[in-house]
């Protein structure tokens, strides 16, 4: 006889109660008692929600309450994508999202990701260490069955097409849910996956990059909006006293000083990664240093002005800020090669939040500075010929 696929099991499933060592069904009480948003110990409470993000993290509480319902919290039916810029912490949501689910969690760097084999890898590993090892078992149409888990694609824009449909696609899709892998070796054998129990999420920065087919699995968007300059204070010193607990920095700035970081970096990542663990070093270094002395020190050292922009962010807003150029002529302006100003410099000029876009790509003009822009030109002193070379003037007289 085979041996049995193992799964975890939160409470007895049957109405008499055969299972009397497991626990007793959870009422729906007892459910949103543990995740409401007052219980400390609910691990998705520690995401910091905006008032616009509140339907999303809603959407990931309905999902937890779908899969505490069940004995075995399968998440069937509930995998979605999660779509935000970078440095917003999709990454945090969604481990925050499964600790509270208490599921194997398989976390995939898609662009390593070459076959539904080495996929398969990553699931057995994910349900060895959490005591639930995939093995043999032969059912009428798998080899395997896959203990409820979720499945996270991160950065999901960049997995192979040709994997996708060749088994992984498949395995995403409700309807057939199964996976088929091939040993390695040119004369591999193939086996058969069951993934019916699998909840499948993915991340990336643009909806619209994902591969169609791919993204149709995905039946919930969730659109993260980024964090605004209420809450950005707050998510910094969360990652910054975080930090301080592993002991990778000295002490933890106060609330007053993460404002002030965010002065500098709006992007919760490079704010607390890049920019604030700097400044903690720094006062470290100089305590005499005021913590605004601090910032202007490190903003200098690595050539940010006072309003977190680049030294060559600005040199390109204020060569758009007399004529529109063409983006391919950028590098010149900031004086750099060209995959520079597209992966480091334009993406902070052109996204839709914290008042941009300042820069903005007009068909037949080339790239062109917005009012935003000129407002952020205002704001350092820098002249610039106004209105008429704006993009939304000669957006309006198309």
């Amino acid at each position: 006889m085979s041996e049995q696929q193992r799964q975890n099991v939160f409470f007895d499933p049957t109405p008499e109660r055969r299972h009397r060592h497991l626990a007793a069904p959870p009422t729906d009480d007892e459910i949103r008692l543990s995740l409401s948003e007052n219980n400390a110990r609910c691990d998705l409470n520690r995401i910091i929600v905006s008032t616009a993000n509140e339907g999303n993290i809603r959407t990931l509480r309905r999902f937890l309450f779908t899969m505490y319902k069940r004995f075995n919290r399968s998440p069937r039916g509930c995998s979605f994508g999660i779509y935000c810029p970078p440095g917003q912490g999709k990454t945090f949501i969604v481990k925050r999202f499964a600790e509270t689910a208490g599921l194997p969690f398989v976390f995939v760097q898609s662009t390593m990701l070459d076959s539904t084999y080495m996929l398969f890898e990553l699931m057995q590993e994910a349900c060895v260490k959490a005591g639930t090892p995939l093995v043999p078992m032969k059912t009428k149409h798998a080899d395997y069955t896959a203990p409820p888990m979720l499945v996270f694609f991160d950065e999901a824009h960049t997995l192979n097409r040709t994997l996708m449909k060749g088994g992984l696609l498949n395995a995403m899709e409700p309807d057939d849910a199964f996976m088929v892998c091939k040993f390695p070796g040119t004369k591999g054998q193939q086996f058969i996956v069951d993934c019916k129990d699998v909840g499948w999420i993915a991340a990336t920065t643009e909806r619209g990059d994902l591969f169609d087919a791919f993204e149709s699995r995905l039946p919930t968007p969730i659109e993260w909006v980024p964090a605004s300059e209420a809450e950005l204070p707050v998510i910094v010193k969360a990652g910054l006293d975080a930090k301080v607990k592993a002991k990778e920095c000295p002490f933890a700035p106060t609330l007053d000083v993460c404002e002030l970081i965010c002065k500098y970096q709006k992007v919760p990542r490079l704010a607390i990664h890049g920019f604030g663990v700097k400044v903690i070093q720094q006062k470290d270094f100089m305590p005499s240093d005021t913590w605004e002395e601090a910032c202007k020190t490190v903003a200098n050292d690595i050539g940010l002005d006072e309003w977190g922009m680049t030294t060559r962010q600005v040199a390109i807003m204020s060569a758009l800020g007399q004529r529109p150029i063409a983006e391919g002529r950028l590098p010149e302006v900031a004086r750099c090669r060209i995959n520079q100003v597209k992966r480091f410099e334009l993406p902070g000029l052109m996204n839709y939040y914290n008042g941009g876009p300042f820069v903005v790509s007009v068909t037949g003009r080339g790239m062109c500075i917005s009012r935003a822009g000129l407002a952020e030109l205002d704001k350092r002193r820098i002249p610039h010929k106004g209105e008429r070379i704006t993009a939304e003037y000669f957006e309006s007289k198309r």
